[in-house]
């Protein structure tokens, strides 16, 4: 006999509702981050407003590539939780079948 899998399905399902919530949080904490460096830039010229725009350019595609993977991982779990609970629900859908049967053999 193969190993039995568990899955606390609301669990699941709850997890990937909090990493969709922490995904836009870090999205809304990095993007006031740099809106206030973009407020100060203003009084920078030259070599040094050229590094300085260029280090936020760097930041908005990090917090892009890290969001994108928090909201890949919350859909992931997400899609999870639905396959795992409509597997359960075939599942006892079938057994009660069988059961019918059985009882209906019986009778």
């Amino acid at each position: 006999m193969g190993d039995e899998l568990k899955v606390d399905i609301d669990g699941l399902s709850a997890g990937s509702s909090k990493m969709a919530e922490k995904s836009a949080e870090l999205a809304a904490a990095h993007g006031q981050s740099v809106g206030s460096v973009g407020a100060a830039q203003s009084g920078w010229v030259g070599s040094s407003a050229q590094a300085l725009s260029s280090l936020t350019d760097h930041w908005n595609t990090l917090t892009d590539k890290h969001t994108a993977a928090l909201d890949h991982q919350a859909t992931g779990m997400d899609t999870s939780a639905k396959m795992f609970d409509y597997m359960e629900k075939r599942n006892a859908e079938k057994l009660k079948a069988v059961g019918e049967q059985a009882d209906a053999q019986t009778m």
